[in-house]
């Protein structure tokens, strides 16, 4: 339903989900900027937090929180709702934060600030007089409360302040100063010329210090440094020693002073003005464009991965990546590894491409994957059948969808789901059956097809003890445990975190076997391998110490308490087990991308998940590129994934045009904005010289705007071969013997 009139100002509407209302701009100001002022809340009977509810369009075309990271449309508030986690007002590709509440009195906004339930926004650039400004209820899973609007007008703004005039970083060289800071440019000597500066500070309790080229010592702490240059990158070793008998809590900060303030900063990949706060242990990063040059920071010590937050303030043209929760033991040491890179260019893409080559990632892409079976997709088809859906999208392996749910068993809400070692219990007892008979099916069909089965080993359900595990269950405080709620219809999933010597670890290794023994997948799939869904920047367990984590009081010092991030508490479980599976040749698909340095050299797929934000596909830019969505591809949806750096994987029998079938194996050296290199093929949806170095066969394979493929072409060329993409197409150019 569509509510097109325009309604009175001091009007209440209520949208429910799916549904929006129109307001058309009768006039634009002879001076300044069109505005439009309203309140918004979600109808609910109690004040209960805040969720992405609201979409806002001028003549289709979302508004987002800022132009740049210079120029605001978020008027009346900050972008951001500081905080633990820190709460932004909109998050681009999704929506708007609309807060829960039972009516628009002040006191209903709770910890969203006195503007709460207010939006002022500027659309210069977006609406005119004539434009219709729509507000949408967003569809979200498991909330039908109606979004209420009220008080919406259009207003005249003052014009926004003009962004600074374009300013250029000339040199890229850099340069240690004595004082320990890195400059970049100024000459042979760095010195007065010199522009972006990168300063490392520490603070133990009340007192800081900026750490010098050789390190420093104070208050308990004790830092030596080590820094080297080298083809554009300074990379610095941090050992940081407790010389006392007690924890130690650290603040730690990386920031980069920026020569004026700048247009787009990046923080952990995205280019997302609007966000200034991000945790990005997947992508680890600060990234700048200076002109015709650009600056970029990377951490890569396990320790600031999991734990620091990177920043940019506008007002001061600063970036920092900082951690709060750094905890050493009594006479411990930790080692903090970091790297800033001046790059010839101003493409964030070349400096993923440049830590990917520092790193030494090499992943192998090996899809596509028939995604998300369960026994009543197979036992109902031929073997035929199933050979034509394998060979006609050339589907490398078939892997189960999960958690797992038996849907023969005509439970009632809410419905049990598998996670975990629950997959062994005997409620699940014919479901196994009809896995193993699947299984014998599949093989039948395609006998060299990997058939993966899905597990999850943050999660588990069905324990039958109440005490089961306890050693292993991941804490939210030292009273409460993690547990994960899916939605209504679904039994929560019970936090884990499995270890080598733990309870829950070796009862999920033995059930690992077991399914492949008794079951006879080839194949294991490990859903959210780094932690449990729900969790995020708080992914840690109260209780378990990974030996470098805490909460530390920001004002004393003292550590209130250990904690440990689940993939650091799991690490050396999960290279154990990676290991044996690899030694058994049982093939390894996981979800979610590298924490860790150990994890980054690993040479297994995993995948990111894009279909609810192509924004998560930044998490993958430093080790596999391979973005999940359901099983059937629009062409669109294609082009849209290559154009950040991502090659979809999945298939299915429901793929109508089976075009990544061709996109296979591949192993990336290169991404870019639509278009993807490896030694075996390149996947381009722009027109271009794409090749390899030397000569070579090749031949080029083209789809149209429907995935219809166009006549193949062979050839040997040189160095590069002149590449035409359909429009709305894809094309691959493939490297042949």
């Amino acid at each position: 339903m569509t509510v097109a009139t325009k309604a009175d100002a001091e009007a209440e509407v209520r949208l429910a989900a799916g549904e929006e209302h129109r307001w058309t701009v009768e006039a634009a100001p002879a001076d300044g900027a069109i505005g439009v002022a309203f309140e918004a809340r979600i109808d609910a009977p109690d004040l209960s937090g805040s969720m992405y509810f609201m979409e806002l369009l001028v003549d289709g075309v979302p508004v987002e929180a800022s132009i740049d990271r210079l120029r605001h449309r978020l008027r009346n508030k900050a972008a951001v709702i500081e905080g633990e986690p820190a709460l932004a007002w909109q998050l681009p590709d999704i929506a708007w934060r609309v807060v829960y509440a039972p009516s628009f009195d002040p006191e209903h906004t709770g910890g969203h600030g006195p503007e709460g339930f207010r939006f002022v926004l500027d659309l210069d650039g977006l609406a005119r007089a004539g434009s219709t400004i729509a507000i949408r209820r967003r569809q979200v899973p498991f909330c039908e409360a109606e979004l209420v609007v009220r008080g919406l007008r259009t207003i005249d703004l003052p014009a926004a302040d003009e962004p600074p005039a374009d300013w250029v970083l000339a040199d890229d060289t850099l340069h240690i100063t004595d004082d320990g800071a890195v400059q970049v440019g100024g000459g042979a000597g760095g010195g007065a010329g010199a522009d972006a500066v990168w300063r490392t500070n520490v603070r133990v309790g009340p007192a800081a210090r900026q750490i010098g080229p050789a390190g420093l010592e104070f208050d308990g702490l004790r830092i030596d440094r080590r820094a080297t240059i080298a083809d554009g990158r300074v990379h610095v070793t941090d050992r940081l020693t407790n010389t006392t008998d007690r924890d130690l809590g650290v603040v730690f900060e990386h920031a980069l002073a920026l020569p004026a303030p700048a247009p787009e900063v990046r923080l952990g990949g995205p280019e997302t003005p609007g966000v200034v706060r991000a945790w990005a242990p997947w992508n680890p990063t600060l990234f700048a464009p200076l002109g015709p040059v650009s600056v970029g920071l990377v951490v890569e010590d396990d320790a600031q991965r999991a734990q620091c937050v990177y920043r940019y303030d506008g007002a001061t043209g600063t970036a920092t990546a900082r951690t709060e929760r750094l905890v050493i033991g009594g006479r411990g040491t930790v080692e903090l590894t970091t790297a800033l890179y001046a790059l010839p260019h101003a493409d964030y893409f070349d400096f993923a491409n440049r830590i990917r080559q520092d790193w030494g990632v090499t992943v192998t892409l090996d899809g596509p994957y028939w995604w998300g079976w369960v026994p009543e997709t197979v036992l109902h088809r031929s073997v035929d059948e199933l050979a034509e859906i394998i060979t006609r999208t050339g589907t490398t392996a078939a892997v189960t969808g999960g958690g797992w749910v038996d849907t023969l068993k005509g439970e009632a809400d809410p419905r049990t789901i598998g996670f975990g070692v629950g997959v062994a219990h005997e409620w699940f007892a014919d479901y196994r059956r009809r896995l193993a008979e699947s299984v014998r099916l599949l093989r039948g069909a395609a006998p060299d097809l990997r058939i993966a089965v899905y597990d999850h080993m943050f999660l588990t359900t069905l324990e039958d003890e109440p005490e089961q595990f306890r050693d292993s269950w991941m804490m939210k405080s030292t009273t409460e445990r993690q547990i994960t709620s899916f939605a209504p219809e679904y039994k929560p999933g019970m936090g884990v975190v499995p270890t080598t010597d733990n309870s829950f670890g070796h009862t999920f290794a033995a059930e690992i076997d077991r399914q492949i023994d008794d079951l006879g997948f080839d194949g294991i799939y490990f859903d959210e391998t780094n932690f449990p869904s729900g969790v995020l920047e708080r992914s840690f367990s109260v209780g378990h110490w990974d030996g470098v984590s805490g909460t530390v009081d920001q004002q004393t010092g003292e550590v209130v308490e250990r904690v440990g991030y689940t993939w650091l508490l799991a690490r050396e479980y999960q290279k154990r087990l990676f290991e044996s599976l690899r030694n058994r040749g049982v093939w390894v698909l996981g979800n979610g991308q590298p924490h860790t340095t150990d994890a980054n050299r690993e040479t297994w797929p995993r995948f990111t998940e894009t279909h609810a934000t192509l924004l998560r596909a930044y998490e993958a830019h430093l080790y596999a590129p391979m973005a999940y969505s359901f099983g059937s591809w629009t062409m669109a949806e294609i082009r849209d994934r290559l154009r950040v750096g991502l090659v979809p994987c999945t298939t299915g029998p429901e793929d109508a045009i089976c075009v990544v079938r061709h996109f296979f194996p591949i192993t990336p050296t290169e991404l870019h904005a639509g278009w993807m290199k490896g030694p075996e093929r390149v996947i381009a949806t722009e027109d271009g010289q794409y090749g390899w170095d030397g000569e070579f066969n090749y031949r080029l394979l083209r789809f149209d705007a429907d995935g219809m493929a166009l006549t193949p072409e062979e050839g040997a060329a040189e160095s590069e071969v002149s590449v035409r993409v359909p429009e709305g197409g894809v094309a691959v150019l493939e490297r042949r013997p």
